[in-house]
């Protein structure tokens, strides 16, 4: 499923049951059954609230928290593939808004819900998660990450303009409200995409909405942080995995790839490696002096509303 799907699947449950294993009254033997807590949503059971009625399960499956996950993620493996239908049943589903996802499998009567989660699951997926490799063996060790020697900005000035900032927004795609976790700058197809930092490539290739997608880790000031650079198209991912790179060394060009309305660079800051949290990316450029942020300043004035993600 890759982080994506994990992500998907942590919003379902936090909306539906808040991570609990419930029991209904509606079915008396599922009280007997070990859970946490009951719920009283019509037939509703589990951490995703699945329905016998449905034909999701039998009460002793849903009340199962391993076969409700699979049940979820369905897929031809799944218990009830082809129908009702699991997110990997769903076509597009890495690429979709996740909480648009979740409601492709859920099928609520309260669609705009799922989002509202994102930034738990999020926070989740950091605290669990340990390796800042993001899953790929093949990366090089990253405890021997060097100090930096210099912060730059990741495009050459002149060729941008910021058309979307960090926090909360309405979706340019779906018009819903949602975080947007980094900072969008509207470029020419094909413009350099710069290493902000000395570091190591801990991840390059495609993941999910990002589509092509580079994260760098980087010591800055004696700590860790992670970049992130998305959106470029296959052919503009110049870096692999594991490979050591400078800062404002030339890693990719400026795509339109995984959910993106035009070419543009989406960018990322995430203090303490890949899984954590991020922040707001301007800030933590010009907080760490990075060469070129006056341009980045100034260039706030052209903000549009055009591609974003």
């Amino acid at each position: 499923m890759g982080r994506q799907g994990v992500l998907i699947g942590l919003m379902a449950a936090l909306t539906e049951s808040t991570l609990r294993m419930l029991a209904n009254a509606a079915h008396p033997a599922s009280l007997d059954m070990p859970n946490d807590g009951v719920g009283s949503d019509h037939d509703s059971l589990g951490l995703f609230q699945m329905r016998p009625s449905s034909g999701w399960g039998t009460v002793a499956d849903l009340m199962d928290p391993t076969y409700q996950v699979r049940a979820f993620f369905g897929g031809p493996g799944g218990p009830n593939y082809p129908s009702p239908a699991g997110l990997l049943d769903i076509p597009g589903w890495q690429t979709a808004d996740p909480g648009s996802a979740a409601q492709s499998v859920e099928r609520s009567a309260f669609p705009d819900r799922y989002q509202d989660y994102q930034p738990v699951a999020e926070a989740i997926i950091a605290a669990l998660t340990k390796t800042p490799s993001l899953g790929n063996q093949n990366a090089a060790p990253l405890d021997t990450v060097a100090e930096t020697a210099r912060v730059v900005f990741p495009l050459p000035s002149g060729t941008w303009v910021r058309s979307s900032g960090y926090g909360w927004r309405d979706d340019t795609m779906t018009g819903r409200r949602a975080f947007h976790a980094g900072t969008d700058y509207a470029a020419a197809d094909g413009t350099p995409i710069l290493a902000i930092a000395d570091g190591v490539v801990s991840w390059a290739g495609p993941y999910g909405q990002y589509g092509q997608l580079i994260v760098i880790e980087h010591t800055v000031d004696g700590s860790r942080v992670a970049s992130a650079y998305a959106h470029m198209w296959d052919s503009g991912v110049h870096v692999s995995a594991g490979e050591r790179v400078t800062a404002g060394q030339h890693i990719g060009d400026v795509g339109a790839s995984g959910k993106s309305q035009g070419a543009h660079l989406h960018f990322e800051i995430r203090p303490g490696g890949a899984f954590e949290p991020s922040v707001n990316a301007e800030v933590w450029l010009a907080e760490h002096g990075a060469e070129g942020v006056t341009a980045a300043t100034s260039g706030q004035s052209a903000c549009l509303a055009g591609p974003s993600r």
